[in-house]
């Protein structure tokens, strides 16, 4: 799917490699799990999969020690088949949008821009802090429209049936 790499461990259970380093004011987790969990919950809601993000960096409670020394990823969970298809494919979009953000994000970070706010010294925190929520409205924009796009193109394929 793209290039994410998805790692099936059963047939209820996958795994979403996220392959994105936090760094330069970019949190990963955060960025993955949306603001109040709304990405996480938005994947649930509409396919029924539980998601949680496993992996190194993440401090989800029922992790053994080797999936704490994993690769970063969402581990999609659902007992039907099609569902969790389904449930992967949001989350590999999901994915991909964290990955446009944190090269949007480094490109800014490199090149000196700060998303239209300025930098002061003692106000940097402050800025980063509102690009950083500004980055995840964005994004969680991108995944709606995306996947609202989806349900179109599916509803008018079965009109036409």
């Amino acid at each position: 799917m793209g290039d994410v790499e998805v790692k099936n461990i059963s047939p209820t259970k996958a795994r979403v490699i996220i392959d994105v380093e936090s760094g330069l004011g970019f949190k990963v987790i955060p960025a993955v799990i949306g603001p109040k969990g709304q990405f996480m919950r938005y994947i649930f809601e509409n396919t029924g999969c539980r998601t949680c993000v496993k992996g190194k960096g993440a401090t989800y409670g029922q992790m053994s020690e080797d999936e704490a020394a994993e690769k970063l990823h969402i581990e999609v969970i659902h007992r039907d088949e099609k569902k969790l298809q389904q449930g992967i494919k949001l989350a590999v979009e999901l994915v991909l949008t964290v990955r446009q953000q944190h090269k949007q994000h480094l490109e800014e970070q490199t090149s000196g821009k700060t998303g239209g706010y300025r930098v002061r010294l003692t106000g940097d925190q402050y800025a980063a802090w509102m690009q950083y929520y500004q980055d995840y409205y964005r994004a969680y924009a991108q995944f709606i429209r995306y996947t609202q796009q989806q349900k179109a193109k599916k509803i008018t394929e079965q009109a036409s049936k």
